[in-house]
């Protein structure tokens, strides 16, 4: 859960400081993913992203304004993978499908988004290839 704080983001800024960036999920609804598969999301654009449930590739459309967010509708392929793996990605893309807002942490460099009721679905983090996650 997100705790009280000074922790802010520079209005404007932000939307162009999640573009091109690979972003690793950290938890879900509050619960930590699986170290077993990472679930990613990239914005491509101001208007696309692409990403990895954990098991299939996704795709689709992404609306950024101000701290308003929507992503999708999605697009995945269907490949089949254990069940846990399964699970995580059907919680991902059912996490991002609920967002409408996000908010990036200036201080940890953590990405939030959270659904229409202001509840956070989705902590993630920069996925940097190399480090262990």
């Amino acid at each position: 859960m997100l705790h009280g704080g000074c922790a802010t983001s520079n209005p404007g800024s932000s939307a162009d400081r999640l573009i091109g960036i690979e972003w690793l999920a950290l938890d879900i609804d509050g619960t930590p993913v699986s170290t077993l598969a990472n679930s990613t999301i990239k914005f491509e654009d101001a208007v696309s992203v692409a990403g990895n449930g954990g098991c299939n590739r996704f795709f689709g459309t992404a609306k950024l304004a101000g701290d308003a967010l929507e992503l999708g509708p999605l697009g995945t392929t269907r490949m089949a993978c254990p069940e846990t793996i399964m699970d995580q990605e059907d919680r991902f893309l059912k996490a991002l499908e609920a967002t409408r807002s996000y908010r990036l942490d200036d201080a940890t460099g953590l990405l939030y988004f959270s659904d229409e009721q202001g509840k956070l679905v989705l902590r993630l983090s920069q996925n940097k290839p190399g480090i262990p996650n």
